[in-house]
């Protein structure tokens, strides 16, 4: 986002990078660890840029590569009505094309809460975000990452806008390029695998989320930005 500023003319020396923040108090950190069933989570709208059928593609090579029972839940819907939009019947087509439909959970729209629950029953989340035929886009990231990182959850995304910005590759998970479901199925393949990484993972997103994404310490941060504004407005005012 910043360098769209920059190409639309903005002086670089003015652009501050502000992150949306969390409040970090709502999230209590739970190291995942394996049980009877591998739980994987992705979670948004059912529109293009979310790539809800990259997952299911991904899913479907994972389970023909691993013995492990992986299952996919879906947190999300076109609009609180269901509404059939053409993305949601892709997303059901895919889920009946790649015969997965018995490893694959569709939730619907939920409170927040009911989500955060959700995050907590599950290991691994999946963000495969994509830029749209329309040309959208995230633009920044999707909120929802700062908050299954500080759960604990490990994460596998797409190269996308600015989710390398809050995935630390390799440490709180791993980025892989956009569209490509191999790269995310394999490196999903590594985590089924690897489980005792899942902490360590875990505790690499939490100590992003809070180094940088509290919302206490981005509120004091946002105040000094708007006084050093005040005060270099004074200071060209008297010139």
């Amino acid at each position: 986002m910043r360098d769209k500023l920059i190409e639309l003319g903005c002086n670089p020396e003015k652009v501050v990078v502000h992150h949306i923040g969390i409040k970090l108090g709502k999230y209590e950190f739970r190291e995942r660890k394996l049980n009877n069933k591998i739980r994987l989570m992705a979670c948004g709208r059912f529109v293009e840029k979310k790539g809800t059928p990259y997952a299911i593609q991904a899913l479907k090579q994972v389970m023909s590569k691993t013995k492990a029972d992986v299952h996919l839940t879906i947190v999300g819907d076109s609009d609180n009505k269901g509404t059939p939009t053409v993305e949601k019947r892709k997303i059901l087509n895919y889920i009946d094309k790649y015969q997965v439909a018995n490893a694959v959970t569709m939730t619907g729209y939920l409170p927040h809460d009911e989500v955060l629950k959700i995050a907590y029953d599950h290991h691994i989340f999946l963000a495969p975000s994509v830029h749209a035929s329309d040309g959208d886009a995230e633009g920044g990231f999707p909120v929802i990452l700062t908050e299954v990182l500080a759960t604990g959850m490990p994460v596998v995304a797409f190269e996308h806008c600015d989710i390398p910005e809050i995935i630390q590759d390799g440490k709180s998970g791993f980025i892989v390029p956009e569209r490509n479901v191999g790269a995310l199925a394999e490196k999903l393949l590594y985590l089924i695998e690897h489980p005792q990484i899942w902490p360590e993972m875990g505790q690499a997103g939490r100590a992003q989320i809070e180094d940088n994404y509290d919302i206490n310490m981005l509120n004091e941060r946002l105040i000094r930005i708007y006084q050093d504004l005040s005060k270099n407005s004074k200071v060209s005012s008297q010139r």
